[in-house]
């Protein structure tokens, strides 16, 4: 039996460098909510895609040129 286990860790982050820190979070966000809505168009059945290495070949590419994550 696999246990698995959350760590909280709170982030020491510089002042200079909040902005950065939320513009990273933030484009995280929404790169995983683009794969999100794109689960839910759909595959070529009509069916809604649940695995990430199915959603991968629609947009991994696409959004890494874009976000550079």
């Amino acid at each position: 039996m696999e246990l698995q286990r959350t760590a909280v860790v709170k982030l020491s982050v510089p002042n200079d460098r909040r902005d950065d820190l939320k513009e990273t979070m933030d484009i995280f966000r929404n790169a995983a909510q683009r794969f999100a809505d794109r689960g839910w168009e759909g595959n070529n059945d009509g069916y809604v895609i649940t695995s990430r290495s199915q959603l991968q070949p629609y947009l991994y590419d696409d959004i890494r040129d874009e976000t550079g994550l």
